[in-house]
């Protein structure tokens, strides 16, 4: 049996959260997510993170931003930069 569903189960049964949280070694904090999650949702599962999905994949976006190369000193790109503009 999962460890939520056990904490679900003490919880049930009127234990304390010091108690439940023995028996599987968790902290009483995590005892009262678990539980607060069951009395709101009404499971112990995962849920789906929030935010929208991606729009591109990661094969995409290394393709649109290309790697950039460092370069040593400043001052090389700046002298490259003022030959291409003028």
């Amino acid at each position: 049996m999962p460890i939520r569903h056990l904490v679900i189960e003490k919880a049930s049964k009127k234990m304390p959260y010091s108690k439940t949280a023995q028996m599987p070694s968790l902290l009483k904090s995590t005892v009262g997510y678990i539980i607060k999650k069951f009395k709101d949702y009404k499971d112990v599962k995962d849920l789906p993170r929030s935010g929208a999905p991606r729009k591109t994949t990661l094969r995409e976006e290394k393709l649109i931003s290309p790697p950039v190369i460092p370069i040593k000193t400043p001052f090389r790109f700046a002298t490259k930069w003022q030959q291409n503009t003028d």
